[in-house]
């Protein structure tokens, strides 16, 4: 499950939260406090911002459609 922590919802969270929902991919908004950017977690890998987050879902959205079209 990813897991999406910010301290303030802004225009680009809501925009990466409705890419997560479009792509289908288990997620969790998580309120912190303290934070001081956007973070994805998902297991062990960590992304923080914006703009590196987005570019982290090209690669999942790359992956799925690989996965999707496979003629295994």
């Amino acid at each position: 499950m990813i897991i999406l922590e910010y301290k303030t919802k802004t225009e680009e969270l809501n925009m990466i939260e409705a890419r997560l929902k479009e792509m289908v991919l288990g997620h969790r908004m998580l309120f912190k406090k303290h934070a001081k950017t956007v973070r994805l977690i998902e297991g062990e890998e960590k992304v923080d911002g914006y703009i590196a987050i987005n570019k982290y879902l090209d690669g999942i959205q790359g992956d799925l459609k690989k996965w999707w079209y496979c003629d295994c």
